[in-house]
């Protein structure tokens, strides 16, 4: 897995700093933020299930591999499935053009099957479960999804994305979901 380095758009520290203030706006009560070189563990509203799987919430950035690499490795660790998911946002097209994002469910689903080949090891693939959530934006259906999850694990916003540092569906689902959220420093863009 990626180490983050001084190019990177962001570090563990700075992405740290952003996320602690968005915890205490939250929840003043907050609770202590984990540093690793990968980036941080948000505490959730509650510990998680044990035996739960630790979901890795996959878009279609730069980020799948440090995501599904993490995720799998914490899977491993704890001893329960690893959940890939992507959250499918359903939108009617305007004029005839085509949404970067995909157009039906079996473009996400196609996405999904092809991240988890494209950076795991096929033994790994095979026994990944796979889910698909439908919603207006990710967040509210991460946060549900978070109530029979161990562990989530997502990236902060890929590096030359719109908006602040963190992005919009770790912002959003930081101090908001049940079970511990992992939010990995975002991947160097590809070549």
């Amino acid at each position: 897995m990626r180490t983050p380095s001084s190019a990177s758009p962001i570090g563990a520290d700075a992405l740290a700093g952003t996320v602690r203030a968005l915890l205490r706006a939250r929840r003043p009560s907050g609770g202590d933020l984990l540093i690793s070189e990968h980036g941080l563990l948000v505490p959730g509203l509650g510990p998680g299930n044990p035996g739960d799987p630790v979901v890795a919430a996959i878009d279609d950035d730069e980020n799948p591999r440090p995501i599904l690499r993490y995720a799998a490795g914490e899977a491993l660790r704890l001893r329960v499935p690893l959940r890939a998911v992507h959250v499918w946002i359903r939108r009617a097209p305007r004029d005839g053009a085509r949404f970067r994002r995909h157009d039906r469910m079996s473009d996400a689903d196609q996405l999904l099957s092809q991240v988890l080949y494209d950076h795991l090891s096929a033994a790994e693939a095979d026994a990944a479960e796979r889910e698909i959530l439908c919603g207006d934006t990710p967040v509210p259906a991460l946060v549900e999804l978070s109530r029979s999850a161990g562990l989530i694990v997502l990236a902060a916003r890929a590096p030359g994305g719109r908006g602040d540092a963190v992005g919009s569906t770790a912002g959003g689902l930081v101090g908001r979901t049940y079970c511990p959220l992992a939010v990995l420093t975002p991947a160097e863009p590809a070549g």
